[in-house]
C-alpha cells in the first residue's frame, strides 16, 4: 500500500508526489463523504483530484488502496493528537482528539457513511474498523481501569462498559451533529456525559 507523507521538509519530487497523493485522499474523502466508497469510482475520484486516471492508478492500483491510505492518514492523525494530549486531564485527553474533527462536516460523514458501509464482511475498510474500534475501546478501557485505581471513577462505573458506551455516544452525536449541527455541541454533550462518571471531570 502506498506511505502517505505530509512533511514540509521534502523538496523536489518527493514534495510533489506528497503533494499529489495528499490532492487524490482530499478528492476521495469528499467523494466518499457524499457518495459513500462503494458509490465513487476511480474515474470520480481522478475527475475531483483534477488528474487523469492513468496519473491516479500510477499512486494507487484500486480504490481499495486509495481508501486503506485515506483511514491510515487519518488514523495517524489522530494518534499524533492523542500523544500531543498525554499530560492533560483524563477528560481533555478524550475531548482533544474528538475536538480535532468537530465542526468539520466531511471528516465526520466520512466516518458515518464508511462505519456503516463497513459492517458488511466483504467491504475492504471491514478488518480496519473492527481493528481500530478494538483498539480504541481496549485503551479507553485501561484508562478508566487507571482511573478507579485511583478513585477517580464514581463508585458502580465499569471501565470496559463506560469505554464501550463513550465510543457510541460519539458516534451517535457525530449521526445528530450532521442532522441538526446548530443544536448539538458535541464537545459539550461529550464532557456532560464523562462528568457523570469521573469524579471531578
Amino acid at each position: 500500500m502506498p506511505t502517505v507523507t505530509t512533511s514540509s521538509h521534502r523538496r523536489g519530487p518527493y514534495a510533489k508526489t506528497a503533494s499529489r497523493i495528499n490532492g487524490i485522499l482530499d478528492a476521495a474523502v469528499e467523494l466518499f463523504a457524499v457518495n459513500g466508497y462503494r458509490s465513487t469510482t476511480m474515474k470520480d475520484i481522478a475527475e475531483k483530484a483534477g488528474i487523469s486516471q492513468p496519473g491516479l492508478l500510477h499512486h494507487f492500483p484500486s480504490k481499495a488502496d486509495v481508501l486503506v491510505a485515506l483511514l491510515r492518514r487519518r488514523e495517524e492523525r489522530a494518534l499524533i493528537r492523542a500523544e500531543e494530549s498525554e499530560d492533560l486531564p483524563p477528560v481533555d485527553r478524550i475531548l482533544t482528539v474528538v475536538r480535532d474533527v468537530e465542526d468539520n462536516r466531511t471528516l465526520i460523514a466520512l466516518h458515518c457513511v464508511l462505519t456503516a458501509e463497513a459492517t458488511s464482511p466483504d467491504h475492504p475498510a471491514h478488518e480496519f474498523f473492527k481493528t481500530r474500534y478494538h483498539r480504541i475501546q481496549e485503551r479507553a478501557t485501561a484508562s478508566f481501569r487507571h482511573l478507579l485505581e485511583q478513585g477517580l471513577l464514581k463508585p458502580g462505573t465499569d471501565p470496559a462498559r463506560l469505554a464501550r458506551t463513550m465510543v457510541a455516544v460519539i458516534d451517535g452525536l457525530h449521526v445528530q451533529w450532521l442532522l441538526a449541527p446548530e443544536s448539538v455541541d458535541i464537545t459539550a454533550e461529550l464532557r456532560a456525559f464523562l462528568s457523570d462518571h469521573i469524579v471531578n471531570a
